[in-house]
């Protein structure tokens, strides 16, 4: 009997990514996985951050990956102050050094959080996806070229404190549900010029996409044929 390499596996996948993993890399994982032709995710997450993609298999499915895309997101965020990269987490290179002469204090932290609430313009940062006349702003970034990108409108629809602990390098938890295009990497960098200092974003989790859960992701590490056939029937096709 000739070989079918149809993929029978169709649906809508939530997967938990792992952080140094591009969300085309896992992508690609599961096109080669299920064998499909469509694949696509809702909604880039940066290789240092981990947590929730959708990733939409079978063209059916594809077609309609812009209703997980606008809808609202949820991150847990961790910033560090005093030190700045150029590409605004963990995974870049330092740039610049000012360590705080005196402690930040809790409630101005909290005050300058609440006051990113709201319908604002965020100018997305030099390394991202947006393009600038054909190439991405990351490339024209690398090569040191001149970059001017224009203001896009974003949402903060909820921001909390966390955390903090203070020595030379403040770090700061707070949790931020925002709308898409929103460049959490950029908003920390904004939060630190409000508190008088500089920062990078060191860690990153996406935990919801709309009423979608990390908790309800699987593993990324895990994924089988089996695993995603599985999910597939079960859970995927709604």
């Amino acid at each position: 009997m000739p070989h079918n390499n149809k993929s029978s596996t169709k649906g809508n996948i939530l997967v938990n990514k792992p952080p140094g993993l591009t969300s085309f890399q896992c992508v690609k994982k599961i096109r080669y996985l299920t064998k499909a032709k469509k694949v696509g995710h809702a909604g880039t997450l940066d290789p240092f951050a981990n947590g929730l993609l959708i990733v939409a298999v079978g063209k059916s499915f594809t077609t309609q990956i812009s209703k997980f895309v606008s809808m609202p997101k949820t991150y847990w965020t961790s910033m560090i102050c005093g030190i700045s990269t150029d590409t605004l987490d963990s995974y870049g290179d330092i740039d610049k050094v000012e360590p705080l002469s005196k402690p930040l204090n809790k409630n101005k932290i909290k005050s300058v959080l609440k006051s990113f609430l709201g319908k604002q313009e965020q100018i997305p940062p030099n390394f991202s996806a947006k393009k600038i006349k054909g190439q991405r702003a990351y490339d024209l970034a690398r090569k040191k070229k001149e970059i001017v990108l224009e203001p896009v409108p974003i949402e903060i629809l909820d921001i909390d404190y966390l955390s903090s602990r203070n020595n030379p390098f403040p770090e700061i938890q707070f949790k931020i549900t925002c709308s898409k295009g929103t460049y959490v990497r950029k908003l920390v960098e904004d939060i630190a010029k409000k508190l008088n200092t500089i920062a990078y974003t060191k860690d990153l989790i996406r935990e919801t996409i709309g009423n979608f859960s990390i908790d309800d992701g699987l593993n990324y590490t895990h994924l089988t044929k089996e695993i995603l056939e599985e999910y597939c029937n079960d859970y995927g096709r709604g």
